[in-house]
């Protein structure tokens, strides 16, 4: 049986990309968030859309 447990540790890793993310887009866009993606699409997009929409990736995480 497998262990479901939450730690938070992927949660975090991605909060912490975000706000590079963001400070990256303010940069290059006069210091407005108007237009970036928001937390909960990013989120969505790094923890489902990304690893099951390409096959490569669905593999790396069913092996782990």
């Amino acid at each position: 049986m497998a262990n479901f447990e939450v730690t938070g540790n992927e949660y975090n890793k991605i909060k912490e990309v975000y706000i590079k993310y963001i400070k990256a887009y303010k940069e290059l866009n006069k210091n407005s968030t108007k237009g970036a993606t928001t937390f909960a699409e990013f989120y969505t997009y790094r923890t489902y859309t990304s690893k099951y929409s390409d096959p490569r990736k669905f593999l790396i995480h069913a092996n782990r």
